[in-house]
C-alpha cells in the first residue's frame, strides 16, 4: 500500500505589473514558501494561510494537506 501526502498551495497578489517581473511558480516552490509549509505541517497543521512578500509586493499564501491511500497490484 501506499500512503501520499498531498499538498496544494495557492498564491494571491495584485495584478503582475511591468516593473514586477515575478515567476508565480518559482514562488511556490520557493525554499521560503516550501519551507514555511513543511514547519508548519511538522507542528501538526493541515491547512493555514500566511502573509508573504516578494520583491515589495505583498502576497497571501494559502494551503492545505491531505492523505491517501493506494493499494498495490
Amino acid at each position: 500500500m501506499y500512503k501520499h501526502l498531498n499538498i496544494s498551495i495557492t498564491l494571491c497578489g495584485e495584478e503582475e505589473s511591468p516593473e514586477c517581473e515575478i515567476s508565480l511558480d518559482d514562488v511556490i516552490r520557493s525554499q521560503d514558501v516550501a519551507g514555511r509549509v513543511a514547519t508548519l505541517i511538522s507542528e501538526g497543521y493541515r491547512k493555514g494561510t500566511f502573509d508573504f512578500h516578494i520583491e515589495d509586493n505583498p502576497m497571501s499564501v494559502a494551503w492545505n494537506c491531505t492523505t491517501s491511500e493506494t493499494k498495490l497490484g
